[in-house]
């Protein structure tokens, strides 16, 4: 059985998922030290860099994916979302 990402804190996804419209695509990383800058905390940020890749937000190179950038284009974000939702 495969082992998916989680979280003790699902308010912070939530958090995630509504601040990443608000900002720029980053040109690094995405990874705990990126999330820390954004006010999650140390074991948060690593939950949620899983959960983000798990999703196709990020690669496993940590860099933000085309998933990404068409959420943060707000044209159907809910149905970018919910697509990869369903793929996860």
């Amino acid at each position: 059985m495969p082992i998916l990402p989680f979280t003790s804190k699902p308010e912070d996804v939530v958090k995630l998922l509504k601040l990443i419209p608000t900002l720029e695509v980053p040109a690094h990383s995405v990874n705990t030290a990126y999330l820390k800058t954004l006010g999650f905390s140390q074991s948060s940020s690593a939950h949620l860099v899983d959960i983000l890749q798990k999703l196709g937000f990020v690669s496993a190179g940590e860099e933000p994916s085309d998933i990404w950038k068409e959420y943060v284009l707000g044209e159907g974000r809910g149905q970018v979302l919910a697509s990869a939702v369903k793929a996860a």
